[in-house]
């Protein structure tokens, strides 16, 4: 584009408005300046740019140059705006004293804009500055906490170990002492050492009921801590036929759900995958869900257990009842260790509360998924996703 030569009469404050504007208009040369003022402001900043100043009103230089395109009348004078108009040759634009003042106007406007959006960008970077040490505050409070969670969470973590440390040797240092009280009782009982009364007998019978518990107690505290102990890595895991192991709980726990008038029905899918893990802990997770639908159903009902395919790669096995069932808002209770709701513990008085502890602990061992679903009277369904790859 080609350069539009300007001349700028009168540079008082608007004068000097009108030409720092012109001055930063790409494709714009101010070649003269006039104000009759040597002092005037646009004059002296005319001076420090390098501009071509002149101090008179015979404009001789417009009317001498015909490259002139343009002419800003900024004095608001008629008599010289009528000069002006007959002396810029015929190419030559003249913008009078009006067209000036408006544009002034709209420069004030833009100055006045520029300044606000000056005052908000310095606003903007000083909250920008303000918020960027905030952040920086709380992330390093938050590498302080996370820090700290860390040193508490391997502080728990010891407590814990040395918790199941104990508990495994308090138990095994139960078991001999113990052993030998459920001896003497089984002796007395049986009538080894000699004819008993009958009061006597129904209290020894109910101290080897209380032995049994006690037994089957001190056995699940010490599978509990042993699993609760045990490193993902050394269990040994191998391919393994689930329905195979569930037939075979299936089996063992015939006789007291026969006895019971409770049916054990087992649906079985076709072209099962081997599910990768621990048939020994498997075996136990089955044990323990199996028992414990046929303690908590009713007389005379039947417990359904299916192993199905998803399509996702995983094999799915459920036990259902339809007995007490479990209020939802027991469902993450229940595997808590020695929790029991009072519907169980009516149900089934004998229990030690640690069954679903042991399951909830070989699930995560596995990295399995066990859900629940159940309503209270209405039976209860337990699911384990295993996944097949």
């Amino acid at each position: 584009m080609q350069d539009v030569p300007i001349a700028l009469v009168g540079a008082g404050h608007g004068g000097k408005a009108i030409l720092q504007t012109l001055l930063e208009t790409p494709g714009i040369i101010v070649k003269y300046v006039y104000d009759l003022d040597p002092e005037a402001p646009g004059i002296l900043y005319a001076k420090k740019r390098g501009l071509t100043t002149h101090n008179d009103a015979s404009f001789q230089q417009i009317h001498n140059d015909p490259t002139l395109r343009l002419v800003f009348d900024v004095t608001g004078q008629e008599s010289v705006f009528t000069q002006l108009k007959q002396l810029k040759n015929d190419n030559c634009n003249l913008v009078g004293p009006l067209a000036t003042r408006v544009i002034f106007e709209l420069l004030e406007q833009k100055t006045t804009i520029m300044s606000k959006l000056l005052e908000h960008q310095q606003n903007l970077e000083a909250n920008i500055v303000k918020r960027t040490g905030e952040c920086e505050l709380a992330n390093r409070n938050l590498i302080d906490k996370i820090q700290e969670y860390e040193i508490l969470n391997e502080k728990l973590q010891q407590i814990n170990n040395e918790k199941t440390r104990y508990l495994l040797q308090a138990t095994h240092q139960l078991k001999a002492p113990f052993a030998a009280i459920q001896s003497y009782v089984d002796i007395i009982i049986q009538g080894f050492t000699g004819t008993i009364p009958d009061q006597t007998m129904e209290i020894m019978e109910k101290v080897k009921v209380r032995c049994d518990l006690l037994q089957r107690s001190i056995k699940e505290m010490l599978k509990l801590a042993n699993l609760k102990s045990c490193i993902e890595e050394n269990i040994k895991m191998a391919p393994t036929l689930i329905s195979k192991v569930m037939v075979q709980v299936v089996k063992e726990h015939e006789v007291i759900a026969t006895c019971r008038g409770i049916k054990l029905i087992v649906n079985l899918e076709e072209n099962e995958q081997q599910v990768v893990c621990s048939e020994e802990q498997i075996s136990i997770l089955f044990a323990i869900l199996v028992e414990n639908a046929i303690n908590y159903s009713h007389k005379d009902g039947e417990i359904i257990i299916t192993i199905s395919p998803s399509t996702h790669d995983a094999l799915f096995v459920s036990i259902q009842d339809h007995g007490i069932g479990i209020d939802p808002k027991h469902h993450n209770k229940i595997f808590d260790e020695y929790y029991r709701t009072n519907c169980a513990v009516n149900k089934h008085e004998n229990g030690t509360g640690l069954g679903m502890s042991i399951a909830k602990e070989i699930v995560h061992l596995h990295n399995f998924s066990l859900s629940l679903k159940s309503q209270e009277g209405e039976g209860a369904t337990f699911t384990i996703s295993m996944p097949t790859s």
